[in-house]
């Protein structure tokens, strides 16, 4: 039974998760940092042509 477990211990060991080395803690919190920056950008855009119309149509009124 000591022998199995060693044995299965040491192929443990041996074996490496390939996603490990390409996507990391780190690149995976810079890339959602990243795509969560572009969402707010394009929501600020938004909103910011939303009241220019309402800028525009005020100004009409006037």
């Amino acid at each position: 039974m000591d022998q199995e477990d060693e044995q299965h211990n040491e192929i443990r060991k041996e074996y490496k998760n390939p996603l490990e080395e390409q996507l990391n803690y780190k690149t995976y919190s810079r890339l959602m940092r990243v795509c969560f920056a572009i969402l707010v950008i394009l929501g600020m855009l938004q909103t910011y042509q939303q009241f220019k119309i309402k800028r525009e149509r005020v100004l009409r009124f006037l």
